[in-house]
């Protein structure tokens, strides 16, 4: 299931698993046995606080965390590889200075027992927590 989300987010990725992007246009997932359209509806799921999403392999924890940015800003934690997703609230492309947007995630961080993590950047690249704990401190 989470290796299908993430084919939809990207057709290269479709080849290099081993689907055709023909395939997931058309709706039929993996293989070309058939080319009947397939419909499905999108379901739109509220994270109010955390969710898991999990296969047999990977979970990816949604965090919506409270933040002067936005209301509703989630953050995702592949927890295997141990990669925190954040946009906006930290871009790291140099110095991560100390604001209320890095000190929103550092609680987030400390809430969830999120430690050790690579952060990416979505506006960025990226940056280990360790190396920028003084604008995750607390206030």
């Amino acid at each position: 299931m989470i290796e299908r989300r993430f084919w939809s987010f990207s057709r290269s990725r479709l080849s290099r698993v081993g689907g055709h992007a023909g395939d997931f246009r058309s709706g039929v997932s993996g293989g070309s046995h058939s080319r009947q359209k397939k419909h499905t509806t999108a379901k739109i799921l509220e994270v109010k606080d955390q969710m898991s999403l999990k296969d047999d392999t990977e979970e990816i924890r949604l965090y919506n965390i409270p933040n002067p940015h936005v209301q509703g800003m989630i953050i995702g934690h592949v927890v295997k590889p141990n990669i925190l997703y954040v946009t906006d609230l930290i871009s790291p492309r140099g110095p991560v200075e100390r604001n209320a947007g890095t000190i929103a995630v550092g609680e987030a961080l400390r809430k969830y027992g999120i430690t050790g993590a690579t952060i990416a950047g979505g506006h960025g690249t990226t940056a280990k927590q360790a190396d920028i704990t003084s604008a995750l401190a607390q206030n």
